[in-house]
Formats: structure tokens, C-alpha cells, sequence
């Protein structure tokens, strides 16, 4: 049966891809929870959306509401914040691994990684 619902909040997992020596590429998963109205997002929107960097920050920030298995550098949790969703939205490459993911989602793609983590942050 389908249900129509105004807004969906799901986990979605997320691949962030970062330069490594010798050429090669480190990559590193998270959870994502993202929140889209209906009205918020048509697939081929995401890359127009994000060809403007400050709108498509706005844009991405808007959607993305939480997130699981991002930690700091002392092995602690990063815990959700909106500062903190910020700070990560200004690395090029945090931001196209979550709109790689919004695409994914979108297209039916399925997810990556097989294990997901169910989602333990907080919402703002």
C-alpha cells in the first residue's frame, strides 16, 4: 500500500571520498538522515542547485537533519548541530558525497553499504 506523506525522514548511508597520497582515494562512511518535502528536491535540481557553492550549501542544509558515525579526531562522536552540519558543508568533498547520496536515494539507487547503523543523533 502507499501512504502519501508531506515529508520523509530517512538514513541514508553516505561515501565521502578524500585524496590520499600516491593517487589513490580514502573513503569513509556515514549515516545520513535527511528530510525532503515533496517540493524539495526533483533529481536533476541537485546539481543545478549545487553549481552556486553558497546555494548549494543552503540547499543541502536544508536536508540534511542528522547523522550517525561521524567522529572527531579523538575518537569521540561528533554529536548533530547546526554548526556543526556548517562546518562540514564547507569540505568539497563531504558535500559531494552527500549529494552523490541524494542522488542514490532519488534515483532508487540501492544503498551501499549493506549494514546500516540505526540513526542514535539528535534532531535540531
Amino acid at each position: 500500500m502507499f501512504v502519501f506523506r508531506k515529508e520523509r525522514t530517512f538514513d541514508w548511508p553516505v561515501t565521502v571520498s578524500f585524496p590520499a597520497d600516491g593517487g589513490k582515494t580514502e573513503e569513509q562512511i556515514f549515516t545520513a538522515r535527511f528530510s525532503i518535502r515533496g517540493s524539495d528536491l526533483q533529481a536533476r535540481e541537485i546539481a543545478e542547485r549545487l553549481a552556486d557553492p553558497e546555494d548549494g550549501k543552503r540547499f543541502l542544509s536544508d536536508l540534511w537533519v542528522g547523522w550517525d558515525g561521524i567522529k572527531l579526531e579523538d575518537g569521540n562522536d561528533l554529536p548533530f548541530s547546526e554548526a556543526a552540519r556548517d562546518q562540514l558543508l564547507d569540505d568539497p568533498f563531504v558535500i559531494a558525497g552527500i549529494a552523490e547520496a541524494l542522488a542514490d536515494c532519488l534515483s532508487g539507487a540501492r544503498a551501499k553499504n549493506s549494514v546500516r547503523r540505526p540513526f542514535t543523533g539528535r534532531r535540531p
